[in-house]
Parts: structure tokens; C-alpha cells; sequence
């Protein structure tokens, strides 16, 4: 059960970071929230 959070949770750190940095403000909440 846990790999299943971790994962999702690496899936919406990489969404919500770009190679140049965060995307935007939402998706840094979205990564928060999940924390």
C-alpha cells in the first residue's frame, strides 16, 4: 500500500516540477497538500 503513495506522489512531484523549475503555484499546492 505504501509504494502505491510513494509513487503517486513521485508522479506529481514530476509533474509538478520542470526541469526549469516549479510550474506553477497550483501545482506546488497539489505536491503540499499531499505531504
Amino acid at each position: 500500500m505504501q509504494i502505491y503513495y510513494r509513487r503517486r506522489l513521485y508522479n506529481t512531484c514530476r509533474a509538478a516540477f520542470s526541469p526549469n523549475g516549479p510550474v506553477s503555484d497550483e501545482a506546488l499546492e497539489r505536491v503540499r497538500t499531499m505531504l
